[in-house]
């Protein structure tokens, strides 16, 4: 039987995506699974830091692999790995049932597969958006959402502004969201700012009724120097696509932005994997930002992006 292990790397929101892919492939065939969770710069956490579930992960401290350079080093990692004659693939290049028909293909071989996948596949999304609903996430960081809702008296009618500078920070993107909060501002209408980048933190303090939530925390860059995309060498003198370090403490407050984003009404600032899952986990069943979210997964396989 072939071994089945998925791989959950990049930023919290692509982990969990992954995660959730792994188990619903891993239900459609009937088949156990190995998670694997490398714990680096892109996410200082082990699994049980985020989910109440584990899922039995394999927290791997010493392996750093990057999402856009996947095929490269999971190649390169086969010995650590303790895996020979990896094929590896991004079934979201793939289109429609042409990804499921690949993977199957590899079972059938026998061969021992390690899957990154990070974007859900259009015909599953409502079955893996039922499975990433359905994950508990660290009961402390539920207790902080929920004070800090409490105290400031929000609720799932709050509109949620998300703006991360790791995502890149793209200054029409930043000037749409400010616009609306201005307008938001000016009608009254409360809305919540969650950001993780500095050059953002102030824009609540400009607007009456917009409430922000001052991260503990904050992810550094590798290389203060280079912007968050620039590629970066790590200590091991690896080259790593993105330049960005999260520990513990970051991925933390991470979660708690997610959960509040995801108890409140989420607009649709980007299509971060981050504000994805909060979009999945938000009681909104009908929004404009779902509808987008499961629009564009049929349409980033057609133009050959992830």
């Amino acid at each position: 039987m072939a071994i089945f292990k998925v791989l959950c790397e990049g930023g919290v929101g692509n982990r969990l995506i992954c995660l959730a892919n792994g188990i619903w492939l891993s239900r459609y065939f009937g088949l156990t699974f190995e998670v694997l969770w490398p714990v680096n710069r892109y996410c200082g956490a082990v699994l049980a830091d985020v989910l109440v579930d584990d899922y039995g992960a394999a927290n791997i401290g010493k392996l750093q692999l990057g999402k856009q350079r996947i095929d490269f080093l999971i190649t390169n990692c086969e010995n650590f790995l303790g895996l020979e004659n990896i094929y590896t693939f991004n079934p979201c290049r793939l289109k429609g049932y042409e990804a499921l028909c690949r993977f199957s293909s590899l079972l059938r071989n026998d061969s021992k597969v390690v899957i990154f996948l990070n974007r859900i596949l259009p015909f599953a999304y409502d079955d893996v958006s039922s499975i990433i609903q359905g994950f508990r996430f660290n009961r402390l960081a539920i207790d902080v959402c929920n004070d800090f809702m409490r105290t400031n008296g929000l609720s799932d009618k709050t509109i949620a502004f998300h703006l991360r500078g790791t995502d890149g920070f793209n200054p029409l993107r930043v000037g749409v969201a400010v616009w609306r909060i201005r307008m938001r501002s000016f009608f009254r209408r409360q809305a919540v700012l969650v950001t993780d980048d500095v050059r953002l933190s102030d824009i609540a303090d400009r607007f009456p009724f917009i409430v922000r939530r001052k991260n503990i925390c904050l992810p550094s860059r590798s290389d203060e120097s280079q912007s968050w995309g620039a590629l970066c060498i790590d200590e091991n003198h690896q080259l790593l696509p993105y330049n960005v370090r999260r520990d513990e403490c970051v991925v933390f407050d991470a979660i708690v932005d997610l959960i509040l984003l995801s108890r409140c009404r989420p607009a649709l600032t980007s299509f971060s994997t981050f504000l994805e899952v909060a979009v999945i986990k938000s009681e909104q069943r009908f929004s404009v930002c779902r509808i987008a979210f499961k629009f564009s997964s049929y349409i980033r396989p057609l133009l050959g992006r992830r």
